[in-house]
């Protein structure tokens, strides 16, 4: 059955606030890096723990694209995979900057073994991006929505606290920050389309819990490998 339009905004509203409450900006590890209570090598094992979520990233899209009818909505999501492959630097390569401003190499991030968390949470959104359009654009929202206030929160915290300006180091966080902006509005847009097009809210609210745990997860993977107690 199709939804109202007021309906589309209750259900999206709701999910808006599911995602706030569980947020990875409240995860204790980016509670530590807001403040500057982490060592800097803490840092630099988020960025090589963390890699392999950001270089799926553009196969989630991928698998999210083969399930949607909309054209309009697949030219957004090609639109998006254009900017993650783009040129000059793909953002798995801002990634590496990232990392290589911490004193990482890319072959170190490279030819590291990916962790638990992070693995499992690689596999959980490609099995989210394959279930169907609706579960897809739910896991897609759930993490680009997050984005743009978590890249802020992690510039201002790697210039205050751990003195780090470079514009290489910090390009990644700045793209994200800015482009997800208007992701975060396209990926609310396609949702509300589903909604209005029949498909049940619990679909999309399990869709982004599973996203938003994995997310979760990962960071408690960081900790891990960092030896923190989170």
């Amino acid at each position: 059955m199709e939804c109202t339009l007021t309906d589309c905004e209750r259900i999206l509203h709701q999910l808006d606030r599911l995602i706030d409450t569980h947020s990875v900006l409240h995860h204790p590890f980016h509670q530590a890096w807001s403040v500057g209570e982490l060592r800097q090598e803490a840092l630099a094992i988020y960025a090589w723990v963390y890699y392999p979520h950001v270089a799926a990233f553009p196969n989630y899209i991928e698998r999210a694209m083969k399930w949607t009818r909309d054209p309009e909505i697949y030219h957004l999501l090609e639109e998006n995979l254009e900017e993650e492959l783009g040129e000059p630097y793909a953002h798995h390569e801002l990634w590496l900057q990232f990392a290589a401003g911490l004193g990482i190499s890319r072959h170190e991030v490279l030819d590291a073994e990916p962790v638990p968390e992070v693995e499992q949470a690689v596999k959980i959104f490609r099995r989210l991006c394959d279930q169907g359009s609706a579960p897809a654009l739910a896991a897609l929202y759930t993490y680009e929505s997050q984005q743009p206030e978590l890249s802020a929160s992690k510039i201002q915290g790697l210039r205050e606290h751990y003195h780090i300006h470079d514009a290489r180091t910090l390009a990644y966080f700045e793209v994200h920050q800015e482009a997800d902006q208007r992701h975060r509005e396209e990926a609310r847009w396609a949702l509300q389309q589903s909604i209005q097009a029949g498909t049940p809210s619990h679909v999309i609210f399990e869709a982004a819990q599973t996203a938003l745990d994995a997310n979760w997860n990962i960071l408690d993977g960081v900790c891990h490998q960092a030896g923190i107690s989170c």
